[in-house]
Formats: C-alpha cells, sequence, structure tokens
C-alpha cells in the first residue's frame, strides 16, 4: 500500500493506549450494529479509510503533526506531570478537532446538507438545479472549516484531566470526542443546544485511565481539583463517562484488558441502547408571515401543507443529542444557573463570553424546566432577527 494511503480519522496514538499491552499494534473491540465482541484486531485497520483526506497527502500530513503533540501530552498526562495552559488549550482544540473529522461527524453533515438542498428546493422540483457537492473531500473541507471558526466558540471553556482511579477503565470509540451539556440535557429537559450555549461540555477519553474534560466553568464545578487534575473514584462516575461513548459510537467501541471486559461493555452498551437516538437532528421550514419590530416571523410549514414556492422561506436544523441515563458527580451543576438570550428566537440561553456585542440580548434564570417555545418539538413560529442593515 502506498505510504499514507490508509488515513485513520481516529488517529492510531489515540487507540494506542487502548491497545493490547499499549503497543499500538492490537485492539480489543464491541460492534454494536452485529453484536459481536473481537480480539486482537490491527489497530491499523481502525477507523481508516483510504485517501479519507485526499490523496495529495496536505491535510493527511498536517494532521500528522497535531497528533504527535497530542501523543506528547497524553504520556506527560498518564505521567501526572503538570500541564499549562497552552497544553491545555491544545487539548481543547484536539477534542474539538476529533468532534468535527470523524466518519460518523461526516454522515451526519451529508444528511444535513441533502436534506436541507431538498427542503429548500419543495416545490421547485420542475427547475433545474445545480448538484450538491456531498463528496468526500468537500465534506473534509467543511468540517475543517467549521473545526476552524469554532475555536472562537470554545475557547472559554476551562479543561480538565479525569485520574480514573476506579475499578472500570474508561473506553473509546470510533467517535470519541462527544459534545454534550448536562444543563440542558437533564435539567431544562431540552436537547437543543450547541457549544455555544450554558453549560457546554467536550468529553473525550485520552486511555483507560486518563479522559479529558472541556466545561463550561460557571454552570460546574470541580471539586477536589489539583492544578489540571481530578479524580475519578467511584466506579459509578467512571461508567458515566463511558456510556456517552456508547451513546455516540458509530459502530465499533475499543476497550483494553481482558477478553472478559468485551462482556461488560456489552452490557453496558445494552444498557443504554434504548437512549440513542433514532435520529441526529431535526429540519424545520416557514413562511414568512411578515415584519414584527426587529424580527421577521415565520410559521412551520406542515406536512402535505401546499406552498407557493415564490413565497420567502426560512429553514434550520437543530442537532439531536443523545441524553445519557447518568452524570458524573464529580462535576456537579452549580447553583443559580443563567444565561443570555435573543427575545423572540428559540436560541437557548449562550454564555457570557459568546453574548457580548450581540445587540438585544438580554441575562435570563435558568430554572429546572424547558424554556417557553423550548423543549419538546420545534414551535410553529420562529423569528429572524433583521440586521441593522
Amino acid at each position: 500500500m502506498p505510504d499514507n494511503k490508509n488515513q485513520h480519522y481516529v488517529p492510531r496514538c489515540h487507540l494506542k493506549p487502548f491497545s493490547l499491552d499499549r503497543e499500538g499494534l492490537a485492539i480489543n473491540l464491541y460492534n454494536h450494529p452485529r453484536d459481536i465482541v473481537r480480539v486482537n484486531v490491527p489497530v491499523a485497520s481502525q477507523c481508516a479509510k483510504s485517501y479519507f483526506y485526499g490523496a495529495d497527502l496536505v491535510i493527511e500530513r498536517a494532521l500528522q503533526g497535531l497528533e504527535g503533540q497530542y501523543a506528547v501530552l497524553v504520556r506527560r498526562a498518564e505521567a501526572n506531570e503538570p500541564l499549562d495552559e497552552a497544553d491545555l488549550a491544545f487539548l481543547r482544540d484536539f477534542v474539538l478537532l476529533q468532534w468535527c473529522r470523524t466518519d460518523g461527524a461526516l454522515r451526519r453533515r451529508r444528511e444535513v446538507m441533502q436534506a436541507m438542498d431538498d427542503m429548500a428546493h419543495r416545490g421547485l422540483e420542475h427547475l433545474p438545479r445545480d448538484a450538491l457537492d456531498v463528496s468526500q473531500l468537500a465534506l473534509v473541507a467543511g468540517s475543517l472549516r467549521v473545526w476552524k471558526s469554532a475555536g472562537d466558540d470554545v475557547k472559554d471553556l476551562r479543561v480538565v484531566i479525569l485520574r480514573n482511579h476506579s475499578r472500570i477503565d474508561f473506553v473509546t470509540s470510533d467517535d470519541p470526542a462527544i459534545a454534550t451539556n448536562r444543563v440542558f440535557l437533564q435539567r431544562m429537559r431540552d436537547s437543543n443546544f450547541g457549544i455555544v450555549n450554558v453549560g457546554a461540555m467536550l468529553v473525550m477519553p485520552l486511555g483507560p485511565r486518563r479522559a479529558v474534560v472541556c466545561y463550561d466553568h460557571n454552570s460546574y464545578a470541580t471539586t477536589g481539583r489539583a492544578g489540571c487534575y481530578l479524580d475519578v473514584a467511584r466506579d459509578q462516575d467512571a461508567a458515566a463517562l463511558n456510556e456517552l461513548q456508547h451513546l455516540n459510537a458509530l459502530s465499533n467501541i475499543y476497550f483494553a484488558g481482558p477478553i472478559a471486559n468485551g462482556e461488560r461493555v456489552r452490557a453496558a452498551f445494552t444498557a443504554v441502547s434504548h437512549c440513542r437516538p433514532p435520529e441526529r437532528f431535526r429540519m424545520w421550514q416557514g413562511l414568512s408571515e411578515g415584519i414584527e419590530g426587529e424580527f421577521e416571523c415565520f410559521r412551520r410549514i406542515t406536512e402535505g401543507q401546499v406552498v407557493d414556492p415564490t413565497t420567502t422561506r426560512i429553514q434550520s436544523f437543530s442537532p439531536i443529542y443523545p441524553s445519557p441515563l447518568h452524570w458524573m458527580s464529580i462535576m456537579p451543576m452549580r447553583a443559580g444557573l443563567s444565561g443570555w438570550i435573543l427575545p423572540g428566537t428559540i436560541i437557548g440561553p449562550i454564555r457570557l463570553s459568546r453574548a457580548r456585542h450581540r445587540r438585544g440580548m438580554r441575562l435570563v434564570k435558568i430554572g429546572h424546566r424547558p424554556m417557553a417555545h423550548r423543549g419538546g418539538e420545534l414551535p410553529d413560529l420562529m423569528y429572524h432577527h433583521l440586521s441593522p442593515e
């Protein structure tokens, strides 16, 4: 095989701590679609496709440099070395990159693009339309643009390294970096959120005994933190972190240790598999009903409704995030939570750092129930804030 043809969307350096004898050669896995445990599978064949990032190797080689830095920081974390702010910022950016770059992430991106394109042309099927570019290279380029643009949205998140002292190893998967939000999912019972919202979290295991969590410091406490480290002593907390992998994995969950661990992984996956959402996004399209102050009002188009294709329409999609059954007790929610909203829209409360310079936003308290027009199906009405221009 030509050099660099087999390109990994989950780097081998990430899988190495989970591999047999930590040699990075073979690994054990549980494949949940087929419900089988496999042992001694070559790491080189996992989470990889031919020229996933392109045959010119430009992206592949750039990623290799980042992966080398990541591997060094993982080894330092495993040795309990102190990591400075620059080290932690790099880990945060790498987790964000990993969140954008997997095959699962690209599949979701393709599905959203196709659904939005189909919706935009509803009623105009008789007219010619430009072909939608959902090629592999276009999807990769788009995902990397998301990574670059989202860097500012997460730079206020603090970073902590979890040290696992429990009896349960952390596991990883073919989609290991996870965006979640305990404030929205558990407290507000609302699955419609993004990385700018109050309570945002990015979570990724670094090995069976280490994991990284990027979190909204104003929403979660980390009592007992020592420098950049926070210890996990309870089995339930390690299992809660693993639950996110079970809910997000595309096909494979990777685990360290003996084959007996595979049956434990199977049982843990089965216990929460009903929480895996059948779809990962919802679509919404509305017709303009006119201007109300600084907003244009749009009413939802119902199924089967005949629509004049020349009428002004708006469409949006909302990601659907899995809601775990359990959360880590070592990062409890703080009291008196609040966030910034734009009245008249369904944008959930966002963090102060992301609300600055946004005209018309106001501070609201976050209670223990969904906010108006949130928490369930997307609303019948949406409001689009008009530009001052």
